[in-house]
């Protein structure tokens, strides 16, 4: 809700955005007195401002639709509807009946080296490539972001150097380094280029990092209190300007307990805990498997079906409308491509050789 909305001097409303309030809801965050502070003005101008802003919320209409009036996608319930968003793999775009959630935070969760960016990637390039109008937004919080690895998919799509170039320019990269900046950013800096840009996705690689790194073993409830914060920001992006969010999530190794201390049994689990998984809508959850295309079998020839390259499956761990399924793919030079034990094994794959 744009302060612009509101029926009051526009002399305030400058004041206001001049020291980080740009909605209608983030003015009755404040007190009385907290706004006098922020702003310097005066008391009764403070009042005149608080009063504008519940008047607006009150009066707003409350938006209503039947079932009918989604499921016929009438104009009445568009706020009521979901789009998906391809990931440009069938096998994996198949289990999740047709894609990623709009509106909806995604969390993309594996081990090192399982493809997890090389998911978000695929997914940028496909959303860039379909939609020629909108943007694609990726925050890095660990390494820069993987350039040459983003033009050797796009090149390797057989892409015109005008055509990679064009999709290239329609993603953003954002560096962040410490859970305040990137508050920061998703309340305030991300409202200046949603009002030049249209956004369809949102990729946070990776939401473990800032966390792993700042909270101590004994500050659990500031911890979770952030990451309630985080997960708030996300979903009201999501769902106020329909853009789909992808969170990476790292792993975390818990052991099983058993008779003998030699036998115990290591298990990796999505990190960030309880307080986090309410935040995500799908949970999906990447690995390494312990089969490779050079142990699978070989062709007529007897010759190897390609180079070693290890197969990886995606696992949808929950989800509301999904039921746990999963794939298998590859990671090839072009990207990830599902892979059939039984339907594959004579097609030839130009492999990504340290993926």
């Amino acid at each position: 809700m744009s302060l612009q909305k509101l029926d009051i001097n526009p002399k305030y409303i400058s004041i206001l955005k001049s020291v980080g309030i740009f909605t209608v809801d983030k003015v009755l965050v404040y007190s009385n007195l907290e706004l006098q502070k922020k702003t310097n003005l005066t008391e009764s101008k403070i009042k005149e401002v608080l009063h504008a802003a519940a008047n607006y919320v009150v009066t707003q209409r409350v938006k209503q639709a039947s079932v009918l009036d989604v499921y016929t996608k009438s104009s009445s319930a568009i706020d009521f509807q979901v789009d998906k968003l391809k990931t440009g793999c069938d096998d994996i775009d198949s289990i999740l009946s047709g894609g990623l959630l709009i509106p909806g935070v995604t969390e993309v969760s594996g081990e090192s080296s399982s493809g997890k960016t090389q998911f978000c990637l695929q997914t940028c390039i496909l959303t860039s490539r379909t939609y020629n109008d909108c943007k694609c937004l990726y925050i890095c919080t660990e390494d820069a972001f993987p350039n040459k690895r983003l033009i050797q998919m796009t090149t390797s799509h057989s892409m015109s150097k005008t055509e990679s170039q064009s999709i290239t320019d329609r993603i953003f990269v954002e560096h962040v380094e410490d859970l305040e900046t990137l508050i920061s950013f998703l309340e305030t800096r991300i409202t200046n280029l949603l009002s030049n840009h249209k956004l369809k996705l949102i990729i946070i690689d990776s939401i473990t990092a800032l966390f792993r790194v700042e909270f101590e073993n004994w500050e659990l409830a500031a911890r979770a209190k952030t990451l309630a914060t985080v997960g708030k920001l996300l979903h009201k992006l999501s769902h106020q300007y329909k853009i789909c969010v992808i969170c990476v999530n790292q792993v975390s190794a818990v052991f099983e307990p058993e008779s003998s201390l030699s036998k115990r049994e290591e298990k990796f689990v999505p990190a960030l805990g309880l307080t986090w998984s309410y935040f995500v809508t799908t949970r999906l959850i990447l690995a390494r498997t312990k089969h490779s295309l050079s142990t699978i079998g070989n062709n007529a020839n007897n010759e190897m079906l390609a180079e070693d390259s290890n197969i990886r499956t995606c696992r949808i761990a929950f989800s509301p409308h999904l039921s746990n399924r999963r794939c298998f793919f590859l990671v090839l030079k072009q990207g990830l491509k599902g892979f059939n034990f039984e339907d594959k094994q004579n097609e030839n794959f130009e492999l990504l050789e340290s993926c």
